[in-house]
């Protein structure tokens, strides 16, 4: 007698991480799967695909991306992935000018919230013209780590604070070679950069006219460029801040045991109409070091740096008009 063995064997689709998806705004005929031949239509499209995982990149080519993008638990998209702007003819990043995340003025361009792991990166797009009435019109993160390189947040407007980005709930978010530009709140903290009990680190970045909104009927309160609070750690380095306007700390503010190191950087030709027109610490901790050059910033108190509490410590800089 013999016996005969038969082995079946189910074969389903695999979801490999590190996988390359595709995205073009100017693809309006389906099927869409993410490939090359048949991108996905819009950012949010990708992220919210089934077969989207962690460790995935998303290249963005060129155009005006009129969504909000999320990776947030509530719409199962709290996913670990890099978002690229690709340029398809070099086969290499875009100029960030030439992929743009568009709040027209009436919502959020980005929000994510829980992504622990390796966190979200973005590279080389902007993100243009949020809006929220209440925290983070650009980029609102909450409870994330995040990575920003390359990319510029402008012309973004917030009710609350954090007219540019807002990080809260012990995230950690990285911002290299970065443009932080013309973005403001409704008489909120942060124009720029809001930091709420969070790690937030700049490294050879620009943050500039950052404060008042265009039409000067409304000033961010604290913190023009950036503002941290809640014993949020505040680093930059190599970085330029000029042109920011606030009541308190026209370029940084920073308050509630919080932490401000900065090094090798130029802080110019700010302005706050209170106290602190370059930097303003209250009850925190200033770090200053590295060749730093704070001048021709203006304050009815403390035109450069102004302390409030907490201790300072300045080592190899030059500061003018204190």
């Amino acid at each position: 007698m013999s016996l005969c063995l038969v082995a079946i064997v189910t074969i389903g689709v695999s979801q490999v991480p590190g996988a390359v998806i595709y995205v073009d705004g100017s693809n309006t005929t389906p099927p869409w799967d993410g490939s090359p031949q048949n991108p996905y239509q819009t950012i949010g499209d990708a992220v919210s695909a089934q077969t989207t995982v962690d460790g995935d990149e998303i290249r963005v080519l060129a155009g005006t991306y009129r969504e909000t993008v999320s990776l947030t638990p509530a719409g199962g998209t709290d996913k670990q992935l890099a978002i690229k702007g690709w340029d398809a003819g070099s086969g290499e990043l875009a100029d960030p000018a030439d992929v743009i995340v568009d709040g027209e003025g009436t919502r959020r361009c980005l929000e994510i919230d829980d992504v622990g792991g390796s966190g979200v990166s973005l590279h080389a797009l902007t993100l243009r013209e949020g809006y929220t009435g209440g925290y983070g019109a650009a980029a609102f993160v909450r409870t994330s780590i995040v990575t920003l390189t390359g990319v510029a947040v402008e012309d973004s407007s917030a009710g609350t604070g954090g007219g540019g980005v807002y990080v809260e709930s012990s995230s950690a978010i990285t911002l290299t070679e970065c443009t932080i530009d013309g973005n403001w709140t409704y008489l909120g903290s942060g124009g720029g950069i809001y930091a709420d009990g969070s790690t937030l680190t700049l490294t050879g970045c620009t943050v500039s006219s950052n404060g008042p909104d265009p039409g000067d009927y409304f000033y961010t309160y604290s913190g023009g460029g950036i503002y941290g609070q809640s014993s949020s750690d505040v680093t930059l380095t190599g970085c330029t801040t000029s042109g920011n306007e606030s009541y308190w700390g026209g370029a940084i503010c920073v308050q509630d045991e919080s932490s401000l190191h900065v090094i090798g950087c130029n802080i110019s030709d700010n302005e706050a109409q209170h106290a602190g027109g370059g930097v303003y610490c209250s009850g925190s901790t200033l770090g200053l070091q590295g060749n730093c050059t704070i001048s021709g910033n203006e304050a009815a108190g403390g035109g450069g740096i102004a302390i409030a509490g907490g201790n300072a410590q300045v080592s190899d800089c030059i500061v003018r008009g204190c």
